[in-house]
């Protein structure tokens, strides 16, 4: 072998094993404490690549296992809503169905007020008047 190749082969050797072939501390220790080698760096990053790729599967059928259930619970409340649309009767067709909320709101407005009265009229006694229970006349206006 000429002085060249010896060259060579040294370089090769430096280049997968390390500066004086104890491995390159760039690629971590091994179990030993030792610097792995280039090869045995590549292992290692290959070995992770496999773990990685077998998580990610797992990680993707999750997803398509949520994706299923999320489906599931879409036709679940829009069957849901469906039946509470159908149980609330006759929806107002639009735009008379913009004034539902409103018309509800002066509807328990109105029964609000009516129980007001009505407390009024019980607490207030017997009407003034002539004694006998019953209002006196309102006088005629002159014309």
């Amino acid at each position: 072998m000429t002085p060249e190749q010896e060259e060579v082969l040294r370089d090769i050797q430096e280049q997968l094993h390390g500066p004086g072939l104890r491995g390159w501390p760039q690629l971590g220790t091994d179990a030993d404490g030792h610097h792995r080698t280039l090869v045995d760096g590549l292992a290692l990053a290959l070995d992770r690549i496999d773990r990685l790729t077998e998580e990610s599967a797992a990680l993707r059928d999750q997803v398509v296992e949520l994706r299923r259930e999320i489906g599931d619970l879409e036709m679940t409340t829009a069957d849901l809503d469906a039946e509470v649309q159908r149980l609330s009767g006759r929806a107002l067709p639009w735009p008379l169905s913009l004034l539902a909320g409103p018309a509800a709101l002066v509807g328990e407005q109105l029964a609000r007020l009516e129980a007001v009265l009505a407390d009024l009229s019980n607490s207030a006694g017997p009407p003034r008047g002539s004694g006998n229970g019953t209002a006196a006349p309102l006088p005629r206006a002159r014309s």
